[in-house]
């Protein structure tokens, strides 16, 4: 089965409850739980999401990994299970090592992705997106002009 990957660059508290990975948003937003044996990887991108201790033990015993970025939100730190994890550890060693025109390309993809995506929603509200599609096809590799 495929793991999820959860993204938190907002402020929130994750913590265990009743063997679910509950999140609680500062901003009145309702609750939401998770199951902790689906969770592959999380991503804290906001120095203000809290995390408790129970929780990072539940992690670890599910072989997930909890990445943290830095304030201008490149990868800093990386918490891994210290027997379980080669297969991920060598995902990101490729990862790292990978070559300057590979990584151009794959952010001119992901770029190029996301103009689709909300344009794909602006035509959905009906809204025109016409310059949204004509931008996605002038990003160029490592979207130099972003």
């Amino acid at each position: 089965m495929i793991k999820r990957t959860l993204y938190f660059g907002n402020p929130c508290k994750l913590s265990l409850k009743e063997g679910q990975l509950h999140i609680e948003y500062t901003g009145g937003e309702p609750s939401k739980s998770v199951p902790v044996e689906d969770t592959g990887v999380i991503v804290i991108d906001n120095s203000q999401v809290v995390l408790t201790a129970a929780l990072m033990m539940a992690l670890m015993e599910n072989n997930a990994a909890v990445l943290i970025c830095n304030s201008k939100h490149l990868p800093d730190a990386l918490l891994l299970r210290m027997h379980e994890h080669h297969a991920f550890t060598e995902t990101v060693r490729h990862q790292v090592e990978s070559s300057e025109p590979l990584r151009k390309n794959l952010w001119q993809q992901t770029v190029v992705a996301k103009i689709n995506n909300q344009a794909a929603l602006l035509e959905l509200t009906g809204i025109e997106a016409k310059n949204m599609n004509y931008w996605a096809g002038s990003v160029r590799s490592g979207d130099p002009d972003n």
